[in-house]
């Protein structure tokens, strides 16, 4: 997205779905906390308003989790990949794309508040969550060599803030058959098979069909998950070319 010049626009499809996710995602939150509230929440960056809701409103705990860390939060570098820029221009950009996940969080409070919860608004400002993203108060663990930490964190405090390298679950430690019941459960509750950020129902019927036409024939597969450039059509084009090599 920022070779082809579209990362604005990537990022306001991105928070456009972060609405549309609350009233199916806040239901499940809610219930789980109700039902299992536990003594530690330990979750992924990617849902910043449940985290700050269970930590400034249910006052639960929460340890943050991140698989990597791409993002410079150094205020005199810009993050994403983007240009850093004289004057510190780029903080423009970059406060531009954190107001558009804050101003996410109505749409939450709303569907909160339909499920007879409190508003985390506005006793969380756009300065408080914009100072919990460069200098975190609270404990974040990145899943990538300690060697990033003061590159990508320079003015956090090591206590808050920790690279500890890859994160493996040993084998004995997994419980993948309920671990497999409870993904299941969650995306049929949300929207069943026809999640359309992965193609849809179509898309998956177009491809188990393709599949079972010869199954002596395995198929190569790449992906890239969200990590996609320009088009689907020029990300094909370049893993055909990669394979021919």
């Amino acid at each position: 997205f920022i070779s082809s010049g579209k990362f604005i626009p990537f990022i306001e499809m991105v928070c456009d779905q972060f609405r549309l996710d609350a009233a199916a995602d806040d239901p499940v939150f809610v219930r789980e906390m109700t039902n299992n509230r536990p003594d530690l929440l330990i979750m992924h960056a990617w849902h910043p308003y449940l985290q700050l809701y269970a930590r400034e409103v249910l006052h639960i705990p929460v340890l943050e989790i991140r698989y990597n860390d791409l993002a410079s939060f150094d205020r005199n570098r810009a993050p994403f990949g983007l240009p850093t820029l004289p004057n510190g221009e780029h903080q423009k950009t970059v406060d531009y794309i954190f107001r558009q996940f804050y101003d996410t969080f109505p749409s939450h409070d709303a569907a909160m508040v339909s499920l007879g919860g409190s508003k985390l608004l506005p006793d969380v400002s756009f300065d408080v969550f914009l100072k919990e993203v460069y200098t975190p108060q609270y404990p974040r663990i990145v899943l990538q060599s300690p060697m990033f930490q003061d590159i990508l964190y320079p003015q956090a405090d090591p206590v808050h803030v920790r690279f500890v390298g890859a994160g493996i679950i040993d084998q004995g430690n997994r419980d993948e058959s309920a671990n497999k019941e409870a993904i299941e459960a969650v995306a049929a509750e949300k929207d069943g098979d026809n999640n359309e950020a992965f193609g849809g129902s179509e898309s998956k019927e177009r491809i188990e069909q393709f599949l079972a036409n010869d199954p002596t024939r395995k198929p190569v597969y790449m992906g890239w998950g969200s990590i996609t450039c320009i088009s689907s059509e020029f990300m094909l084009k370049r893993a055909v070319s990669a394979l021919k090599r």
